[in-house]
């Protein structure tokens, strides 16, 4: 009796799926949080504040390449339900190639013009941006195979892909800060090895799905996914620069002390960030999926919807009555400033992952023009934080009064064009 409740379970992809990949990535959160965590002990707090900004840095360079992974999880979810992985394994061959290019042009780009990023950033070792360059570019290879588990819904190997690579980071970064003591420096190097070593383990992990290939065909499909990613690159840049803009504004506009403080609410904001968005990484692939083979995917929209939603409350309400205990404990007393901020930065992550939610779902159901809210939102945010600097405070503010808004209009668009998608679904 109870092993065949425990196959029932099996058999719904939603809970199984959420479950799996939840594990998976709550594991892999934790080590990212570990490590940023523990960067925050062992680096002083003004080197905190520069690795963050670098970090919120590589992730605006990597807008086309996060179009990109967006576009290629819905076509190799379509291409799966067609049973095509002919065509799948030379995609893979393909995308991994561009984006090592796509890579490299991202590195050059950093070098030329690392002297301008050096005074914007407050930065004095040209050495460490030119190695965050190097990262930067092989952060480039991973959007091949991480696009490929979440398409195919091989659930458990893109949990242990995420939780064991981002093991990796922490181990690596670790050992070349506090073991090798090579400081910041030190910590990127560490990350950029992981990086290497974790595609090496996707290739093993995704070798089962991998077959003889069409050429003519695949290329098709090739130019299918750069077409998807044009309409969905505005989405990425949006959402990306909605939640990185202000680290950078802050380490420009603030003094190294409150930059590094500001980090460290920002590391505390990104894990219930990445705990919540769990929901979205499973959502996604499942909804294009549905809407693919023509199923009625606004129903599992609405359980994903109240599942995303309780765990955004649960999250707001730990942050509002511990912050200071997580402060503490994390970072110790030289970030014990950062506590009073936490319960008002919590809200705005909150928002953040609830538009990201609704975004996502668009652009599974073909809804790319959401950037037409996404693009003047960060516009907003960026003058608003440029004109409204005085303190952290009034940065946070900024960056709640925005994502509200936002997430209002995204709201309003979802029900403005409700009657089309339920009725697409019941095709």
């Amino acid at each position: 009796m109870m092993l065949q409740k425990i196959g029932r379970l099996r058999d719904s992809q939603l809970l199984y799926g959420t479950v799996v990949v939840s594990a998976g990535t709550l594991l892999g959160s934790v080590f990212s949080y570990l490590l940023q965590v523990l960067l925050g002990r062992f680096l002083s707090v003004e080197d905190y504040g520069t690795f963050n900004a670098l970090l919120s840095l590589s992730v605006i360079f990597g807008v086309p390449i996060g179009a990109l992974v967006t576009a290629l999880i819905k076509k190799v979810t379509e291409l799966r339900v067609a049973n095509r992985f002919d065509v799948l394994t030379l995609l893979f061959k393909k995308f991994s190639l561009f984006s090592l290019l796509a890579g490299f042009y991202s590195f050059l780009l950093i070098v030329v013009s690392r002297y301008t990023l050096s005074s914007y950033l407050k930065i004095d070792h040209e050495l460490l941006v030119f190695i965050f360059g190097v990262f930067t570019c092989l952060t480039f290879i991973i959007m091949a195979p991480s696009s490929y588990l979440q398409g195919l819904l091989r659930f458990k190997a893109f949990a242990f892909f995420t939780s064991f690579s981002s093991f990796l980071r922490l181990l690596l970064a670790l050992l070349f800060v506090v073991v090798l003591k090579t400081g910041l420096s030190g910590a990127f190097t560490g990350m950029s090895i992981a990086i290497v070593a974790s595609y090496g383990i996707s290739l093993l992990l995704l070798k089962k799905n991998f077959t003889s290939h069409e050429v003519k065909i695949a290329d098709e499909h090739f130019k299918e996914v750069f077409k998807f990613a044009i309409t969905t690159v505005f989405v990425t840049l949006g959402l990306n620069l909605l939640n990185n803009v202000d680290v950078l504004l802050v380490k420009h506009h603030f003094d190294p002390q409150d930059a590094g403080i500001y980090s460290g609410i920002v590391t505390v904001g990104k894990v219930f960030l990445f705990g919540a968005s769990i929901i979205t990484v499973v959502m996604y692939p499942q909804i294009s999926q549905l809407y693919a083979s023509g199923g009625d995917y606004m129903r599992r929209f609405r359980h994903f919807f109240v599942l995303q939603a309780s765990v955004v409350s649960l999250g707001l309400g730990f942050f509002y009555f511990f912050s200071p205990l997580v402060i503490k404990t994390l970072f110790g007393n030289h970030f014990s400033e950062a506590a009073e901020y936490l319960p008002h930065f919590a809200i705005f992550v909150a928002l953040y992952i609830l538009t990201y939610f609704m975004i996502m779902f668009f652009l599974a159901t073909d809804k790319t023009k959401v950037y037409w809210f996404l693009l003047p939102a960060s516009f907003a945010q960026f003058v608003l934080i440029e004109l409204f600097h005085d303190s952290l405070t009034e940065v946070i503010n900024v960056n709640v009064f925005v994502s509200l808004a936002l997430f209002l209009a995204v709201t309003v668009y979802f029900f403005s064009s409700g009657r089309f998608v339920y009725s697409a679904s019941k095709q």
